[in-house]
């Protein structure tokens, strides 16, 4: 009896050993990455002289894993290259919009830098330079027309004051001829009566 127990209890170890490994070798195909799946198949394999001795289910398994985690692979490369190519289109899109602005930024540096005058643009600093020689030069001439002016106007009060001293003069001196054309007249006058008379 003790042996029938025993040959029981050893059948019932070798069953629960058996089915251990089952479970064992169904959970590490279907867990873990690829390289333990086929680590295990391999190690697990029966030797045959120099070749390895696989299980066709585990074979299969392995394929459809294999096959699976390609078409996962797969999914996401086409994913990501979605992606990245989205990611080329956005920053092509925004270095056409940096250099749009860096081209607007240098104009608006050019227009505040430069002052555009009768069609041509001049730096703030020469414009302001030629500016004030110009009005400088501008205000010596005034100064100098001023100058002369004044001179002309002196000039010429003097020059009227003195056509008036000489009109008054020619008028002093036409009277005066006047009178003495009279005084002859009369005294030819005078003259041509007595030799008449």
């Amino acid at each position: 009896m003790k042996r029938i127990y025993l040959l029981a209890f050893a059948l019932l170890l070798n069953s629960i050993f058996v089915f251990a490994q089952k479970t064992e070798s169904k959970n590490n195909l279907t867990t873990g990455n690829i390289t333990e799946k086929f680590n295990y198949v391999i190690n697990e394999s029966n030797n045959y002289q120099e070749f390895k001795v696989v299980k066709r289910s585990w074979l299969h398994t392995l394929k459809q894993q294999v096959t699976d985690s390609i078409k996962v692979q797969k999914a996401e490369i086409n994913s990501l290259n979605n992606t990245i190519a989205s990611q080329q289109e956005k920053n092509t899109s925004l270095n056409s919009k940096i250099n749009e602005l860096n081209t607007t930024i240098t104009q608006i540096n050019s227009d505040k830098e430069n002052i555009n005058f009768i069609g041509m643009d001049i730096k703030k600093e020469s414009f302001k330079s030629v500016f004030w020689s110009i009005t400088s030069a501008l205000a010596l001439l005034l100064m100098f027309f001023i100058y002369k002016f004044n001179n002309s106007n002196s000039v010429t009060k003097q020059t009227k004051a003195q056509l008036a001293d000489i009109e008054k003069e020619f008028e002093d001196h036409r009277r005066s001829a006047l009178e003495r054309e009279q005084k002859v007249m009369r005294k030819l006058q005078d003259e041509l009566n007595k030799n008449k008379a």
